[in-house]
């Protein structure tokens, strides 16, 4: 899956949650929820993301990266992977998004969800 901005590819997007957790989560509530998966999370399936851990790592773009952020091969990307947690730091969803490292850098802010 790729992550969209006013037309243009940002990133590829990879998500993966456990399935007997989210046996409720429909294609519809996930359209819906647009950015905002983490309450289609709740509304849906009683799932709470109350932590979230984010690893970001400098690499190279694979052929398929390459293909999906229409880049070269070996391109530099950044590699960001986030694990989600709900209560008793149970993970509840494993998120990894490739982004082109000429067009973009990475910003965190601490806070709440």
């Amino acid at each position: 899956m790729v992550s969209v901005d006013n037309g243009q590819i940002v990133a590829t997007l990879d998500i993966t949650v456990p399935a007997r957790l989210f046996s409720k989560l429909t294609a519809n509530a996930v359209r819906k929820a647009q950015e905002n998966l983490y309450a289609a999370y709740q509304d849906e399936c009683g799932v709470n993301v109350i932590r979230i851990e984010e690893h970001v790592h400098a690499a190279l773009a694979t052929a398929a990266d390459a293909k999906a952020l229409k880049i070269r091969s070996g391109s530099p990307v950044l590699r960001v992977e986030r694990t989600a947690y709900t209560y008793r730091n149970v993970p509840v969803e494993f998120r990894t998004r490739i982004f082109d490292a000429s067009k973009y850098h990475y910003r965190s802010i601490e806070g709440s969800i």
